[in-house]
């Protein structure tokens, strides 16, 4: 069984796609291998066209993320995205603090390091317009999908779920 927790790097798919961006070099990059704006902009505009709804996937599909059903791998990677955005713009999630702390090679460090320095110099990850998305992705992802069926059925939503916690943090450092 792997990482699951309510966090946003507490999941394996969060934490693969960390390293992804991590590993990844600057630029957008090509489709058949995307630089660090293309593995933060994507899962972003994926999650802007999916839909909530698991019954409007075509019969016989078996690969949600092409059906356009919001599943719980893309939720992921969009959060992750999300938190980039995030630090990009000056609030970070303690996971993407550039100093790292004692792991200053970590992914998260990595990561947190480019969001505060080169990527502030992309016009595209600093427009107000992505940022703006990534909300509205949060939002969609908080209220429908894949990942929200999930902790639903796990925790009932209750208030101070740890998972809607979470994602009502980030859409607020979104705003």
């Amino acid at each position: 069984m792997g990482a699951w927790g309510a966090g946003s790097f507490e999941n394996d798919t969060a934490l693969d796609f960390l390293h992804d961006i991590a590993d990844a070099r600057d630029g957008v990059g090509t489709d058949a291998n995307p630089g660090r704006v293309g593995l933060v902009i994507g899962p972003i505009a994926v999650v802007d066209a999916a839909s909530t709804d698991p019954d409007a996937m075509p019969d016989g599909e078996d690969d949600d993320e092409e059906a356009g059903y919001l599943d719980a791998s893309l939720a992921c990677d969009a959060i992750v995205a999300a938190e980039v955005i995030a630090a990009i713009h000056g609030k970070p999630h303690p996971e993407l603090e550039p100093d790292g702390g004692d792991d200053k090679e970590s992914n998260g460090a990595i990561v947190g390091a480019w969001a505060c320095g080169p990527a502030r110099k992309n016009a595209d990850l600093m427009s107000r317009q992505l940022r703006e998305l990534a909300r509205s992705a949060m939002i969609k992802i908080r209220d429908g999908g894949e990942l929200q069926e999930l902790w639903h059925d796990a925790h009932d939503d209750e208030p101070g779920s740890p998972w809607l916690d979470a994602m009502n943090d980030l859409i607020e450092r979104l705003r």
